[in-house]
């Protein structure tokens, strides 16, 4: 899973909303960390692994984490729930309209609105059929309910509870008062592929959805044009209706070069304030295949025209590195309007990579550099994956770094009062070796002073994957 970046230098980071936080030292107080294995279900049997891909939580000790147990002849879904800092774990039930026995379920993206209240969703499959579905958090247990008769779900957002938003594909779903509606699929752009012919880049896909309030949500994505060149697809959604999907207008130096299996935009995500403000981050490719990062931003429904992201002074080109490039920009987090962080990546004139952490003030873009851990350096690799900010300027971010070329290690990065103090690693979890790999991919803070990641970390006492469950809190 994520071992194979190992041997990557490639540096993808992920974006907290903050002040103008710049790469400076901080004199940050020191985090209360602590790092356990994740619970397994109690009929886990044989060789298998196990990770956790997303999290988020309501309060301190009241959260829900996705993630997946696989083996040669299955893969399931799992969903953990933490009351009163004590985590368990559940697999999903089974919908009725699958048969038991042998199948394969994913639980993607998790909610919660409200403490007890959470809302999963993911899908299940039995032979050739695909449901999407969605889990919600009952007093006993996960109540699943089929969205439609084929399909997966990626995302979820959920305002407030009974009020939710999943993306799969290119549908939406909305829940208003605790009932789920058809699904939406929003218009395309006119110059969109007729079909999905072979030449063509495919189905358009959501990669990005936000919501502010019931009702209202920006969301973000990829269709193929005519020509078969994937363009960004851009979605909001007022008064719980949908507006055709916008294209998105790239910057002046992008490439216009038709063709199929050309990549003028990589992958866009989103973040939305809670005044209704979003701002999308991505990427996309000029004439000669040379990679940047894009930014976004909407306001009353009004999609503005992308900006190049800002670069230090020893940023050089950033060639595209085969035919599925991966986005130089990671995320974005807008705890409030008109305050923003994106981070990401850049290559520098010695074509060595290095972390890239943008802020933006007043409308202001400007880039700064990420501070490694003791050990760390640029050529060694880098990923950070997820970010919270519990308000502006005050973020964890969490992901993973090489502190040599045979290891993965988790990391956090930690802002406080808009400055990010150097990155460190999460205490060895119970149970693992001093060789263990590890990495973080998802954290939710849901007060100033609390949060929990999750990720994964094998080691040779383990023999297998396992869960890992990181918990911060500042001293």
């Amino acid at each position: 899973m994520r071992l194979a970046f190992l041997s990557l230098a490639v540096l993808v980071l992920v974006a907290c909303g903050s002040a103008r936080q710049g790469s400076r030292s901080a004199h940050t107080s020191t985090p209360r960390v602590t790092a356990v294995e994740a619970p397994l279900p109690s009929n886990a049997k044989g060789r298998f692994e196990v990770g956790l891909t997303d999290v988020a939580c309501a309060a301190p000790g009241s959260c829900a984490a996705a993630g997946y147990l696989s083996s040669n002849t299955i893969s399931r879904g799992l969903l953990l729930v933490e009351q009163g800092g004590a985590w368990s774990v559940d697999e999903p039930p089974l919908p009725q309209v699958l048969r038991p026995g042998r199948r394969s379920e994913g639980v993607s993206s998790v909610a919660c609105p409200a403490a007890g209240h959470c809302v999963a969703v993911g899908y299940a499959a039995s032979g050739s059929q695909l449901v999407p579905l969605v889990f919600t958090q009952r007093p006993h247990g996960w109540q699943e309910t089929v969205l439609a008769k084929r399909g997966s779900l990626d995302l979820v957002s959920c305002p407030s509870t009974g009020n939710c938003t999943a993306a799969g594909g290119q549908e939406l779903f909305d829940e208003r008062k605790g009932e789920w509606g058809p699904p939406t699929t929003p218009g395309l752009p006119p110059n969109a592929a007729v079909t999905t012919a072979s030449q063509t880049f495919g189905e358009p896909l959501i990669q990005g959805l936000s919501c502010w309030a019931a009702g209202n949500c920006a969301a973000v994505g990829v269709y193929g044009d005519k020509h078969g060149s994937p363009q960004g697809w851009l979605l909001t959604e007022t008064d719980g209706a949908w507006a055709p999907g916008v294209e998105a207008r790239l910057p002046a130096n992008a490439s216009t070069t038709k063709g199929a299996y050309l990549y003028p935009v990589i992958d866009i995500t989103v973040s939305c304030a809670p005044s209704g403000d979003c701002t999308a981050v991505g990427g996309y490719a000029d004439s000669a295949s040379n990679q940047y990062g894009m930014i976004l931003s909407e306001h009353d429904g009004s999609w503005g025209p992308a900006k190049q992201t800002p670069l230090p002074a020893n940023a050089g080109p950033n060639p595209q590195q085969g035919n599925s490039p991966r986005s130089p920009m990671g995320s974005v987090a807008c705890p409030t309007s008109g305050s923003c962080s994106a981070v990401g990546w850049y290559v520098d004139n010695h074509m060595k990579y290095h972390g890239l952490l943008l802020d933006e003030a007043q409308g202001t873009w400007t880039p700064g550099q990420l501070v490694f851990p003791s050990g760390g350096h640029a050529s060694a690799g880098i990923s950070l994956d997820s970010v919270a900010c519990p308000s502006a300027g005050n973020c964890f971010a969490v992901g993973s770094y090489n502190p040599n070329p045979s290891r993965l290690r988790p990391l956090l990065v930690a802002a406080e009062n808009g400055t990010w103090s150097k990155s460190f690693e999460p205490p060895q979890p119970e149970g693992a070796d001093e060789n263990y790999n590890g990495s973080l991919v998802s954290v939710s803070c849901p007060a100033a002073k609390t949060c929990v990641a999750v990720g994964d970390a094998e080691s040779a006492k383990y023999l297998d994957q396992r869960g890992l469950i990181v918990t911060i809190g500042r001293s």
